[in-house]
């Protein structure tokens, strides 16, 4: 609550809360009780990340308890995907704004279900593919919007995990090449050394990621 109060001081609208869980010691009963007391400050926005090493159930059941418990919840984001998200979106859609995870193919797999809207990579280096696949979202041309995620998110991401420091390391090249900030990360995180900085800027280019300034 403490931190819930911080971010309320300091202008925060919505908190996203992402519960400790070290060794799966929380219950579904724990979880309610944590998330009502951050509600009692400010609104949340629940993380479905907290449920990826307990399955379907726990999930689902923590989630049915929170809607009708809990006031004061807002939103949810889902990390978790697949049939878990489906039944997620369809139980919380009317009380509750769902959000995708950052890849456009999360949200095109749960748009039909209800879901609101995608947190988005793109959006901080190359805002025009974000715009483009929400245009096409709001015109209701699902073919469009499957090419955006065929030509950008695919490529782009099957680069993230097939380089050296994975999507920490080279999402950070990605900002530098694009003058938002400097790839350099403390340790133990890696950051890519000029070699390998030059051999994404190659690749990016390639796919069609590249900063038009």
């Amino acid at each position: 609550m403490a931190f819930a109060e911080y971010a309320r001081q300091i202008g925060s609208d919505v908190h996203m809360v992402l519960p400790p869980d070290w060794a799966t010691s929380c219950t579904v009963a724990s979880l309610c009780e944590h998330y009502a007391r951050v509600a009692e400050v400010m609104p949340v926005m629940i993380v479905t990340g907290v449920f990826s090493a307990r399955g379907e159930a726990f999930g689902l059941e923590t989630l049915k308890r929170v809607v009708e418990d809990v006031p004061n919840v807002v939103a949810i984001k889902d990390d978790v995907l697949g049939p878990f998200a489906r039944k997620m979106t369809l139980l919380v859609r009317d009380r509750w704004v769902v959000f995708s995870g950052g890849q456009k193919q999360n949200h095109l797999d749960l748009h039909p279900y209800g879901c609101d809207g995608f947190m988005s990579t793109f959006l901080s280096f190359m805002p025009e593919v974000t715009n483009r696949y929400w245009s096409a979202i709001q015109a209701g041309d699902l073919q469009e919007a499957s090419s955006v995620i065929r030509d950008f998110d695919h490529p782009f991401f099957d680069l993230l995990r097939r380089s050296t420091g994975g999507f920490d390391a080279v999402l950070h090249g990605v900002f530098e090449l694009f003058g938002i900030y400097e790839r350099w990360r403390p340790k133990p995180y890696y950051s890519l050394n000029n070699e390998e900085m030059e051999q994404l800027r190659c690749e990016l280019e390639a796919i069609g990621v590249q900063s038009s300034g």
